[in-house]
């Protein structure tokens, strides 16, 4: 178990690393991350905060109209995902942000 945890987590690093995260041109803000990369190939939506902090959160919605958008994994595990971006710059361009990947913990729920 804690190996095929340390595989996605690996897996996922590969991803983020490998995508340039934003659905967006270099003079735009991101508003969205990970399209075509999710379940439903879908995108994240990110929501700006009060603060300006942008939060895209990516999860199965099984309500009406709900679509799942977690991230494909390389073996198939659909993983709930959140990523969190600084404020929208207000000139130049948004991106280039060093990645951190943190592990809510192994096969626990996250909280």
């Amino acid at each position: 178990m804690r190996k095929r945890c340390l595989r996605t987590l690996i897996g996922v690093a590969a991803i983020v690393a490998g995508l340039a995260l934003g659905a967006s041109s270099a003079s735009a803000a991101t508003t969205s991350v990970f399209a075509g990369q999710t379940v439903s190939g879908n995108p994240i939506p990110c929501v700006a905060q009060s603060d300006g902090t942008r939060v895209c959160h990516g999860t199965y919605n099984n309500g009406p109209g709900g679509s799942d958008i977690r991230l494909k994994s390389f073996d198939g595990t659909p993983l709930a995902v959140y990523v969190t971006l600084p404020p929208a710059p207000s000139s130049g361009t948004d991106g280039n942000y060093p990645l951190v990947v943190q592990s809510h913990g192994w096969g626990e729920p996250p909280t």
